[in-house]
């Protein structure tokens, strides 16, 4: 059940500072990264399941800083900001895995399901990428601003004519956005592309069996 999920994972991060290194390098924590306001419920509601809570709820926040001055690291690296093109091997990492390669999250806060079985915990990392995790592995990755770098060829700030370009006619289209089906990698994975204006400003993965 998700709501003891949740605890598990909240009662674990009171120990990382404990169980990580002094220099494990961490990915330093923006100034300002608040948890979601109820207002943004299109760009932070999980689109995985249509019964899970469209305007997750701030929890409390834990930030790490790293060492002064941290050298930037290859694309695809242990604890780079710059995921890779297709982050779909992501998704199903286990907590440990995700504190491991990307260190401890800027912003840790809940999101509140109808029910308490649909509750889920978010690692928010101040790069622009976020984890929301269904017990100890996390089931959706979100990207937005101010990420960089690529999702399967393409950028926050493109078209949508590029999107329809680049990967074809989508699986559904629902209001502003466009899901995908992607490559099955033992389970299903679908891309959900949300737009504001034509403009491409979110983008969700996640696994479509959670």
């Amino acid at each position: 059940m998700r709501g003891p999920g949740i605890v598990a994972v909240l009662a674990f991060l009171l120990v990382v500072p404990v169980l990580l290194p002094a220099d494990s390098g961490t990915i330093p924590a923006p100034n300002a990264s608040p948890g979601p306001s109820p207002s943004q419920s299109s760009s932070s509601a999980a689109p995985g399941a249509s019964s899970r809570s469209s305007s997750p709820t701030a929890a409390s926040a834990t930030a790490e800083t790293a060492p002064a001055a941290p050298q930037p690291a290859a694309a695809g690296s242990p604890r780079s900001p710059v995921l890779d093109d297709d982050p779909a091997a992501l998704l199903g990492a286990t907590l440990g895995e995700l504190l491991g390669r990307f260190g401890p999250p800027a912003t840790v806060y809940a999101v509140r399901g109808s029910e308490a079985w649909q509750d889920d915990v978010a690692f928010d990392y101040g790069p622009g990428f976020t984890f929301f995790l269904f017990g100890d592995r996390a089931w959706q990755l979100r990207l937005s601003k101010p990420y960089v770098g690529s999702i399967y060829g393409l950028f926050l700030g493109d078209r949508s004519d590029k999107v329809l370009s680049t990967l074809g006619q989508p699986y559904e289209r629902l209001g502003d956005s466009l899901v995908y089906r992607m490559p099955f990698r033992g389970y299903p994975v679908k891309l959900k592309l949300i737009f504001s204006a034509d403009v491409l400003v979110d983008a969700y993965l996640f696994r479509a069996d959670f």
